[in-house]
């Protein structure tokens, strides 16, 4: 059965579908990231200074609200109509699928590779493919936020968390 609502109006449909869907799994993520920060302490030996499960735990909330909060907008916002719309295919909709099949196979091959390698190999993904930008620029992006990922989980704020693959 074939749809009867304008073209423009089934694309954002389909939007608000991947929308929801990547909001999804990173609620699901967020989760995971409050789970696993609540069995790190929170706390150091003074109270002027936080544990290392602190700022996962943050992050993880903060996360999770964010993705509710695009969850809840995705589910009120209904499509509107317009009537210069075109023939329902949109690139963008294709980035987004692109980038959420992305999330997808890297949070399913960080326990393999190492949140490292898998960080690396979503933002190289991502930039490349989806954005399309040069291949000196996405290595430079990658490089430069992997080695900040490590300094600062690793080096600065003491977390443990599988950065290589075990």
């Amino acid at each position: 059965m074939r749809s009867t609502l304008p073209a423009s109006t089934e694309v954002q449909r389909q939007h608000r579908y991947v929308r929801l869907g990547f909001a999804f799994l990173l609620s699901c993520w967020a989760v995971s990231v409050i789970v696993e920060a609540t069995s790190m302490p929170t706390s150091a030996a003074t109270p002027a200074d936080v544990g290392p499960g602190f700022m996962p735990l943050v992050l993880g909330l903060l996360l999770l609200g964010m993705a509710l909060a695009e969850i809840a907008l995705a589910l009120v916002r209904r499509p509107v109509a317009d009537a210069g719309a075109g023939d329902g295919s949109s690139p963008t909709n294709t980035k987004q699928l692109l980038y959420l099949v992305a999330v997808v196979i890297s949070a399913v091959i960080t326990y393999a590779i190492g949140v490292l390698a898998a960080v690396a190999a979503l933002v190289l993904w991502s930039m490349k493919v989806v954005e399309e930008r040069t291949w000196a620029r996405s290595l430079l992006v990658t490089a430069v936020l992997v080695t900040l990922l490590y300094l600062l989980f690793d080096t600065l704020l003491n977390v443990r968390i599988p950065l290589l693959p075990s």
